[in-house]
């Protein structure tokens, strides 16, 4: 509804145009799809010659098979020529000759033919189930048919004489082996096809079944038979003499897969076999009047649709080509060869509710001098044997379409009775050589508008020829066109059309719509909407002196239309202006001015939907900024190819959807230290260890004392117990890291001590005083030398206050020491008042300050504990607070060093705005996939083919890549006209 009370009648998919009518006194049109109509006949077929794509949601003119008229040369094709083509991931073609003795490959790179291998070669012989046999057996008569390539590079031949598969590795080269079948289990290969996740599927259209076989070349079926062993069929190992038997609780586990597992075929006459993404089968089975494509899955055959159980054409031939090539919502797109030889059939295929469906596309892909041996894919592209050399499947501009459709819209309700309908508007592509004919009767009764009647004021009245609107559509802020379902480049003259009802006056109206084409073009029509009741400016603000004239006052009505029309459209964004507040209705151009209220800026690099994403969950961004959650959220939304709304909300418990960049803090990666599982250290290298255990607080110095003098095989005396234990490492590099690997073995960590600062204290005391008889004079002290002058261990004295006071002043840590240092700040949290640590300690201190981190055992008791714990838990974990790491994905084929630099730079100033401020950081990269230690298997972790893995190996590129992680390949078969390829 506009501002004006106006509403309108809407048209708009499948559902609302298939309820038109193609006459007045039939049923319900049945649309049809492309050059396809129904087939059941208890349908309500009707004449009308319109089509549904459900691609681009739109209705249009049916289009005819397409169809190529062969030259006088061409032959049909018939199932003889059939031999079975593959071709690599380089591009490189494989396919079985006339002979069916001999293989030949089409080189990707020149381009030239050559003998792959042939049957007077030898081959490796394994029977299978058995163990490969080394030796070589010599050359037999061989007869090959059907051949693919695996995804992880195996060429994959089958053997009608005797019944085998030969299969090359492609990558290590050497003789193929040869896997015979067992001769009580029939088996004569026809068409191969390789399986999603490596292995084949292997048609037999004699004995009408398919096989599955996996990457290793072993039989797959759709399900196992399970079998429990009980408790006595599980005894462990036994004691050898005595003792009582072990048993196990019971066990259940596959039986196995026997070789008379493949799965039957629900078909007449199997001709061809090929694989889906999903791990689906299809199958082309020809019949007498029709070819129908059969899909199965895990052994289980998928309903049919209309479209897939009839393709209209006789088949030879089919491949699939996932992704790229297919319509909306559709897997991929079906290629189907005819068996006249020159032409194949493209279709749209979908699996929905267990049911295959093939929608037929009109393009046009004519085929010259088709040999008929193999219709094969490769990299989105379709190739075919032109007599021995392989020409790429090309869409050619041949559509055509019917000329002439009329439809009957339902009847719309005005509501009102001599209601005036208003306009009528149409989002559509009328190409230059098509048009639209609008012809309207309204009355206000319903039941003259039904059948063929005419009753007065019900005749047909054909409405002005529609123009297209340059201001786009009617509705306020509306773009139908940028979001539609279709995102190809639409042609000109594409938008919405409008017309003035011209005497369109009654409660009820019915709409006929007359499309026509020259053959080669369409009009498409989208949506319709019948606008009503008129807002009249000539009633609403003139007098009723400009109504008198009926014949004036109709002209005058649809003068003041015009600008009715135009105002409207402005009061309606006004009146909808809380669009533009919103980011998921905004147009694009407002964008900048809606996030303009947050007081940032959108990356010009970004696309329209993630700045929408962005401005709608800017408050969750400074929500959670400076979390773990915001920081993965900012990344996500820079580094992310295809975001996910859900990852920019607020944290989903138990989520996965964030696991692939991960904040991993320091703290979390602590580990108890080796010593308290008994393990040496990195220190010393492999050495005997106590059985002990390591040293407590509980033994006190004494105890450390005697664990040190064990060292050299000697027994302490009491005066060495009961001297303090150093904290500070002995002179000699020997001595030192004796100290430090007996440190390590018996705390789990070396003692941080107050070495560096009681050195400090030595050379400012040297600089103080001249000789160390002269300190000792002031502090009555009886020191030989200034290095062995230790940290005070109490509050100094006297003598000492000034010359400790006036030392702290001089350092370079003045203000930290002030401030108590870390040892000083874990004390004072602990005994929250030096009085209470002095009565605990037994010390005469004053203030917190004045207390240095010991450079000696402390003694037993309280004090030997605070330290113990300090350096056991405190120290590390202030080494990690506060320090964080950022681990980025590298993506499936790797990264080229020029493109890891500039996402790392990136990573480096979006973490370095958002994170907290007293924070420190680094951006690493990991594989994303497998983590040795932290193997998360179905998160983290891919079971593939290892090396094999094609992902693992992007295209070199000269500068750039690395030898031994990438390849030398062709673009495709053939490379580009005027460039030279180098190929492997």
């Amino acid at each position: 509804m506009d501002v004006n009370g106006t509403r309108f009648w809407l048209l708009l998919g499948e559902a609302d145009w298939g309820s038109c009518r193609a006459d007045l006194d039939g049923g319900p049109v049945v649309l049809q799809t492309a050059w396809r109509a129904p087939r059941d006949s208890t349908a309500p077929v009707n004449p009308l010659p319109l089509a549904w794509d459900g691609a681009r949601q739109e209705l249009g003119l049916r289009a005819r098979r397409p169809a190529f008229k062969a030259a006088p040369a061409d032959r049909p094709v018939n199932d003889d020529d059939r031999r079975g083509a593959g071709i690599d991931r380089y591009g490189n073609i494989y396919w079985i000759d006339a002979t069916r003795t001999r293989v030949l490959v089409r080189s990707a790179g020149s381009g030239n033919v050559s003998e792959f291998w042939s049957a007077t070669l030898s081959v490796r012989r394994k029977a299978h189930g058995d163990f490969e046999d080394s030796r070589a057996v010599p050359p037999a008569g061989r007869l090959l048919s059907g051949l693919a390539v695996t995804e992880d590079h195996y060429l994959a031949v089958g053997c009608k004489e005797p019944a085998a598969l030969l299969v090359f590795d492609l990558m290590a080269g050497g003789l193929p082996v040869e896997m015979l079948w067992p001769a009580s289990i029939p088996f004569e290969p026809f068409d191969l096809a390789a399986r999603p996740g490596c292995g084949v599927w292997i048609l037999d259209r004699v004995h009408r079944r398919y096989w599955g076989l996996d990457r290793r070349f072993g039989a797959v079926s759709a399900g196992q038979n399970m079998r429990e062993l009980a408790a006595s069929e599980t005894v462990d190992f036994q004691p050898a003499v005595t003792g009582e038997l072990r048993e196990r609780a019971a066990v259940v586990f596959p039986e196995g897969i026997s070789l008379e597992a493949a799965s039957p075929l629900e078909a007449a006459d199997p001709i061809a076999i090929d694989a889906l993404p999903g791990g689906e089968v299809l199958i082309l089975d020809r019949r007498a009047s029709r070819t129908s494509v059969l899909c199965y899955r895990d052994g289980r055959r998928l309903r049919a649709g209309e479209d897939a159980d009839d393709l209209g054409p006789q088949g030879h031939d089919f491949t699939f080509v996932p992704g790229k090539k297919g319509g909306a919502n559709a897997l991929g797109r079906l290629f189907v060869a005819s068996s006249e030889g020159n032409q194949a059939f493209a279709f749209d295929l979908r699996i929905e509710a267990d049911e295959l469906r093939l929608s037929p596309a009109i393009d046009f892909y004519p085929m010259r001098r088709f040999a008929g041996r193999a219709l094969i894919s490769g990299k989105d592209q379709v190739f075919y044997d032109c007599v021995g050399t392989w020409v790429q499947l090309i869409q050619q501009r041949g559509a055509r379409f019917d000329e002439a459709a009329t439809l009957f819209t339902p009847i719309f309700d005005g509501e009102e009775p001599q209601c005036v309908w208003h306009r009528l508007m149409l989002d559509a592509c009328i190409a230059p050589g098509t048009s639209v004919e609008v012809w309207s009767r309204a009355s206000d009764s319903k039941e003259s508008l039904q059948g063929t009647r005419n009753e007065a004021g019900s005749e047909w009245v054909q409405e002005p020829v529609l123009y297209l609107r340059g201001a786009g559509a009617e509705l306020p802020w509306a773009k139908p066109w940028e979001n539609g379902a279709s995102q190809n480049k639409r042609e000109d003259r594409d938008g919405t059309w409008e017309l003035l009802f011209q005497r369109a006056r009654g409660r009820f109206l019915q709409l006929k719509l007359v499309l026509l084409g020259n053959g080669r073009a369409t009009p498409r029509l989208r949506t319709l909407r019948a606008w009503f009741p008129r807002f009249s400016y000539l009633e609403r603000f003139f007098p009723a002196l400009y109504r008198e004239n009926a014949e004036s006052a109709s002209f005058f009505e649809r003068f003041l239309a015009n600008f009715e029309g135009y105002y409207t459209g402005l009061e309606d964004k006004i009146a909808s202006v809380q669009a533009l507040f919103d980011a998921r209705s905004a147009p694009p151009e407002a964008l900048d001015w809606l996030v303009d209220w947050f007081g940032v800026a959108l990356d010009p690099a970004w696309d329209e939907r993630r700045q929408r994403l962005f401005i709608r969950h800017a408050m969750d961004f400074f929500r959670y900024r400076g979390t773990v959650h915001g920081l993965k959220m900012v990344l996500h939304l820079a580094f992310d190819p295809k975001i996910d709304e859900d990852v920019l909300g607020p944290p989903i418990p138990d989520s996965t959807s964030l696991n692939d960049i991960r904040i991993v803090e320091n703290y979390l990666l602590r580990r108890a230290p080796s010593v308290v599982f008994g393990e040496p250290d990195e220190l010393s290298g492999p050495r005997e260890v106590s059985a002990a255990g390591p040293w407590t607080p509980a033994e006190g110095n004494a105890g450390l004392v005697r664990r040190y003098a064990t060292l050299d095989g000697r027994t302490p005396s009491s005066a060495e117990e009961a001297t303090p234990f150093s904290l500070v490492p002995p002179p000699g590099d020997a001595a030192a890291k004796k100290w430090k690997v007996f440190l390590q073995d018996e705390l789990g960590f070396v003692p941080s001590g107050g070495s560096e600062e009681q050195t400090r204290w030595q050379k400012y005391l040297a600089s103080q005083f001249s000789k160390v008889q002269e300190l000792n004079t002031r502090y009555h002290t009886a020191y030989q030398k200034f290095a062995d002058i230790a940290l005070p261990s109490d509050e100094p004295g006297p003598g000492q206050n000034e010359d400790w006071q006036a030392f702290m002043m001089s350092t370079a840590n003045f203000l930290e020491t002030l401030e108590r240092s870390q040892w000083q700040d874990f004390l004072a949290r602990r005994y929250r008042r030096v009085e209470a640590l002095n009565d605990s300690y037994g010390t005469h201190r004053s203030s917190f300050v004045w207390i240095p981190q010991p450079d000696r055992l402390p003694a037993d008791g309280p004090a030997l504990a605070d330290w113990f714990q300090f350096e056991r838990q405190v120290k590390p974990i202030s080494g990690t607070a506060h320090r964080f790491r950022v681990l980025l994905p590298t993506p499936a084929g790797g990264i080229d060093p020029a493109r890891a630099k500039m996402r790392m730079d990136l990573a480096q100033r979006i973490v370095d705005l958002e994170k907290p401020a007293h924070t420190v950081f680094d951006v690493r990269f990991y594989w994303a996939m497998f983590r040795i230690g932290d193997a998360r298997l179905g998160l983290d972790t891919l079971l593939d083919v290892g090396s094999r893995a094609p992902q693992l190996l992007p295209d070199v590129v000269l500068g750039q890549g690395i030898v031994g992680s990438s390849f030398v390949g062709a673009a495709g078969p053939g490379g580009s006209p005027g460039r030279k390829v180098l190929a492997c």
